[in-house]
């Protein structure tokens, strides 16, 4: 193909440069002017969407010393070099000794994973091998899109499986599966925190130790948790309604924040966890209720809080095993009435208004107009004290008009 095109790029370029003649119909010149536009056109257009295909990524070696070996077979679907995605991220893991069909290959990074550039040999096929060296977090991101992953480790697992498919933007995570003779039983504690402010929010602490390599730890957000930040771990995720986190080595601290859509909640203890310390406060535009029923959580001091107190509403509760705690919020809202977000509460009312006279246009007092028996006004001439006068009334006698 190579050769027949640089032909016509030939044949092309002799026709642009000859001079046309009179016998040349004009024809042939327009299709050789045709040919040559298309395969400029042509030498110049790139690959930049869908330039290859990832086929499968092949792992081996063992998880317990960290080392790692890998073969990545796929096809390139572009006549120039292209970029193919590897894993990452680069500061976690380091790459030794890579080969692109058993020559030294082109490897470089860029954001969270290595890339490496090839054109593939025939067919535009290619296999890339390898050595990989897993630093601190034993896990591997995987941009993809990889058709099958398929790993025989001589020691460890790849704890999501063995044997994966479709993987776009993925991270794997390793376990040594070895456990330590006379290892203590693994340790499950978790605290928490619900702040109750104008946004609800809540910090939990969770601890964790074992003999053997924790690997990859869910969190269930059972109370509709919204996750906002996750410090101690760099892959976490959110999965369905579990928390996923990996963790390297047997020791592991986490310290989880976020937000809470509803306050109204009813704390259960996690079943892994023995006791669970539970911190409720609010601030002054709320007050929080815990309902004390039979099977709830006892309260103690809040200065024994694993996780620091923001408010001096602040409440201790300890939770053990088939314990709960029932909690609601109220708001206080104008003239002293409680307006409660409980769909329970009674409908708010309107206060009772104190009956207040009406407004006089003066300040004089009138007087009320008296009534005449027959229910006439009498006229103000006829009151005492307005008008003229009043004439004294004689008995009819001798010259009386």
């Amino acid at each position: 193909m190579r050769h027949w095109f640089l032909g016509a790029l030939c044949v092309a370029a002799v026709a642009s440069t000859a001079p046309v003649h009179a016998e040349d119909t004009p024809s042939s010149v327009k299709e050789l002017d045709a040919v040559a536009h298309w395969l400029t056109a042509r030498k110049a257009s790139k690959c930049t969407e869908r330039c290859f295909v990832l086929s499968k990524l092949e792992l081996g070696g063992s998880v317990e010393t960290g080392t790692l070996t890998f073969q990545l077979t796929g096809t390139a679907l572009a006549e120039h070099a292209v970029a193919v995605p590897l894993f990452g991220p680069p500061n976690k893991v380091r790459l030794e000794g890579v080969t692109d069909g058993d020559k030294p290959a082109a490897v470089g990074f860029e954001g969270d994973h290595y890339f490496v550039m090839t054109r593939g040999g025939e067919g535009g096929r290619f296999t890339v091998k390898g050595t990989l060296h897993l630093e601190g977090d034993r896990a591997l991101s995987i941009p993809g899109p990889l058709n099958v992953l398929d790993a025989h480790l001589e020691k460890g697992r790849v704890v999501e499986g063995a044997r994966l498919s479709g993987l776009t933007a993925s991270t794997i995570h390793f376990d040594s599966g070895k456990a330590e003779e006379g290892a203590s039983a693994p340790v499950f504690q978790l605290s928490r925190a619900i702040r109750v402010q104008r946004e609800t929010s809540f910090e939990y602490r969770l601890v964790l130790r074992s003999g053997a390599d924790l690997g990859v730890v869910r969190l269930p957000l059972t109370l509709g948790e919204k996750v906002i930040d996750v410090v101690g771990s760099t892959g976490w995720k959110v999965e369905a309604n579990d928390l996923v986190l990996p963790t390297a080595g047997k020791n592991a601290t986490f310290t989880i924040t976020g937000t809470l859509a509803d306050a109204h909640k009813t704390l259960l203890p996690d079943a892994r966890s023995p006791y669970e310390w539970w911190l409720v406060e609010s601030d002054a535009e709320h007050r929080v209720t815990a309902k004390n029923d039979e099977g709830s959580a006892a309260q103690l001091d809040a200065a024994e809080s694993p996780i620091p107190r923001t408010q001096p509403t602040a409440r201790l509760f300890l939770a053990k095993k088939g314990q709960h705690l029932a909690v609601s919020v109220q708001t206080p809202g104008r003239r002293g009435v409680a307006r409660s977000g409980d769909p329970r509460a009674p409908p708010h009312r309107r206060p009772h208004r104190a009956w207040r006279p009406r407004r006089r246009r003066d300040l004089r007092v009138r007087e009320q107009r008296p009534r005449s028996p027959a229910g006439g006004a009498r006229r103000p001439a006829d009151l005492p004290g307005h008008g003229r006068p009043r004439r004294a009334h004689h008995a009819a006698g001798p010259g009386a008009r």
